[in-house]
């Protein structure tokens, strides 16, 4: 039986942590990474290397990006996106050192790097200049909690949740002054997953929006399918994200989806989501009205965004991933 070895450091809430916490599960037999130090920083590639050579495994697998420094074994890791490298305020100069020298290295030592969007394979084969089969789009998937069925949160208004983290990925500011020029029904809300912070606080003072924005405070992951359900629409009009899970899974919970036309998160939502220009104010605002006040197009997404989500399976994308394992184990 092949030996592997997994980083289980990158299971948690968000949605890099969901997809690694659904795939290590359906992975079998996966002996944790011997490592409790936090993920990142200058030396978790060397620290990588040693526990990897400690273990001796055939192969050792991340569900995200954290590669050894060198190859001491057959090796498969995770790389999302590149937005860390793509847009300003996304990360610090150390960062950027570790993207630009480890990761791009390891990206031509690995036996194969995964990613779960063809959008961000070709971004990543750019960046690198590696041949085209290094590079796995493996996708993703949506958990049986995700769905039409089950508890949805209550609210004295009707309200657009925003899940997104406060990262400049999240093209929060835009979403507000879109918000303001949408001239939407006062009784409609935004809901802001995540508590108020003075950064954010700011943002919604300068917008003029501080009566249309509420806070929905720390959403564990087990009650998001209730605020999807909950919500007249998910909106997510992000700049760049390689990661896609809101949108599939606030489809597969039958909730309205608006979103970026570009990038990963369009090519995910294909026909079944409300597509915006994410840098263009007017063009965000214009969908925000649209979603709220057409109901025939509603139900429509709501129809196709089910069906869309059906296509995309956790067992799917962890048996795929099971056999580039098992590839890189050699015979």
């Amino acid at each position: 039986m092949t030996k592997i070895v997994c980083d289980t450091r990158w299971i948690g809430p968000d949605e890099a942590g969901r997809f690694a916490r659904e795939i290590l599960a359906r992975l079998g037999a996966c002996k944790p990474l011997s490592l409790k130090t936090p993920l990142g920083g200058a030396w978790d590639a060397l620290r990588i290397r040693r526990a990897l050579k400690a273990a001796r495994p055939d192969v050792y697998f991340s569900p995200g990006c954290s590669p050894p420094l060198g190859r001491p074994v057959p090796f498969v890791f995770t790389l999302h996106d590149l937005c860390l490298l793509r847009l300003s305020g996304e990360a610090m100069l150390g960062q950027r050192f570790h993207y630009r020298h480890v990761v791009r290295a390891a990206v031509r030592k690995a036996f194969r790097v995964l990613t779960v969007t063809e959008y961000s394979r070709q971004e990543i084969m750019r960046w690198t200049g590696v041949g085209p089969t290094r590079l796995v789009a493996v996708g993703c998937g949506v958990a049986p909690a995700f769905s039409p069925q089950g508890v949805r949160h209550s609210a004295p208004y009707p309200y657009l949740f925003f899940g997104g983290a406060r990262r400049a990925r999240e093209n929060l500011p835009r979403l507000l002054a879109a918000l303001k020029k949408s001239a939407l029904d006062v009784q409609v809300r935004l809901v802001l997953a995540g508590k108020q912070d003075k950064a954010v606080g700011k943002l919604v003072f300068r917008a003029g929006v501080g009566e249309r924005v509420a806070f929905a405070g720390d959403v564990p992951a087990d009650q998001l399918p209730a605020w999807y359900r909950g919500a007249a629409a998910v909106i997510m009009p992000s700049l760049a994200d390689g990661c896609p899970l809101t949108v599939l899974e606030s489809m597969a919970c039958g909730t309205p989806v608006l979103t970026s036309q570009t990038g990963a998160l369009g090519e995910v939502a294909g026909d079944a989501a409300l597509t915006v220009e994410p840098t263009d104010v007017e063009s965000i605002a214009a969908g925000l009205r649209r979603i709220v006040e057409d109901q025939s197009l509603a139900q429509d997404l709501r129809r196709r965004g089910l069906e869309r989500a059906r296509a995309f399976t956790w067992d799917r994308v962890a048996q795929r991933i099971r056999g580039i394992l098992d590839e890189a184990a050699g015979p």
